[in-house]
Protein backbone atom coordinates (compact mmCIF):
# COMPACT_ATOMS: atom_id res chain seq x y z
CA UNK A 1 0.00 0.00 0.00
CA UNK A 2 3.28 2.41 0.26
CA UNK A 3 2.84 2.94 -3.69
CA UNK A 4 6.03 1.83 -4.39
CA UNK A 5 5.80 -0.72 -7.24
CA UNK A 6 8.91 -2.45 -8.82
CA UNK A 7 10.35 -1.35 -11.96
CA UNK A 8 8.94 -4.65 -14.17
CA UNK A 9 5.91 -5.04 -12.27
CA UNK A 10 4.41 -2.96 -15.04
CA UNK A 11 3.81 -1.21 -18.05
CA UNK A 12 2.08 1.83 -16.33
CA UNK A 13 5.60 2.30 -13.91
CA UNK A 14 8.46 1.90 -16.97
CA UNK A 15 6.55 4.73 -18.98
CA UNK A 16 6.13 6.61 -15.68
CA UNK A 17 10.06 6.40 -15.22
CA UNK A 18 11.31 7.24 -18.71
CA UNK A 19 8.55 10.13 -18.47
CA UNK A 20 11.27 11.83 -15.38
CA UNK A 21 14.16 10.84 -17.55
CA UNK A 22 14.83 7.40 -15.79
CA UNK A 23 15.40 3.59 -17.61
CA UNK A 24 13.48 0.96 -15.92
CA UNK A 25 16.21 -1.15 -14.55
CA UNK A 26 16.08 -4.13 -12.24
CA UNK A 27 15.61 -3.65 -8.61
CA UNK A 28 19.01 -3.45 -6.89
CA UNK A 29 18.19 -2.83 -3.28
CA UNK A 30 19.98 0.73 -3.20
CA UNK A 31 18.51 4.32 -2.48
CA UNK A 32 18.97 5.38 -6.31
CA UNK A 33 17.16 1.60 -7.19
CA UNK A 34 14.35 2.97 -5.26
CA UNK A 35 14.33 6.63 -7.07
CA UNK A 36 11.16 5.85 -8.92
CA UNK A 37 7.80 7.29 -9.10
CA UNK A 38 4.98 6.05 -7.20
CA UNK A 39 2.68 3.67 -8.80
CA UNK A 40 -0.32 5.46 -7.02
CA UNK A 41 -0.93 7.39 -3.59
CA UNK A 42 -0.21 5.39 -0.49
CA UNK A 43 -3.02 4.20 0.58
CA UNK A 44 -5.56 4.50 -2.59
CA UNK A 45 -4.43 0.95 -4.03
CA UNK A 46 -2.70 -2.44 -3.90
CA UNK A 47 -0.33 -4.09 -5.80
CA UNK A 48 3.10 -6.32 -5.30
CA UNK A 49 6.00 -3.65 -4.27
CA UNK A 50 9.18 -2.66 -2.95
CA UNK A 51 7.28 -1.46 0.54
CA UNK A 52 8.99 -4.90 2.21
CA UNK A 53 12.30 -4.18 1.02
CA UNK A 54 12.25 -0.61 2.32
CA UNK A 55 11.25 -1.93 5.78
CA UNK A 56 14.04 -4.92 5.29
CA UNK A 57 16.96 -2.07 4.98
CA UNK A 58 15.51 0.16 7.69
CA UNK A 59 15.23 -3.12 10.07
CA UNK A 60 19.13 -4.03 9.17
CA UNK A 61 20.00 -0.60 9.89
CA UNK A 62 18.43 -0.17 13.29
CA UNK A 63 19.77 -4.00 14.33
CA UNK A 64 23.24 -3.67 13.05
CA UNK A 65 22.88 -6.69 10.87
CA UNK A 66 21.31 -9.00 7.89
CA UNK A 67 18.01 -10.11 8.54
CA UNK A 68 19.81 -13.98 7.33
CA UNK A 69 21.86 -13.39 10.77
Amino acid sequence: MSGFGYGVAGLDLQKGSKSVGQEDKAFDQTCEGWNTPLSFTPGASWKYGSGIDWADQVLEKVAGQSLAE
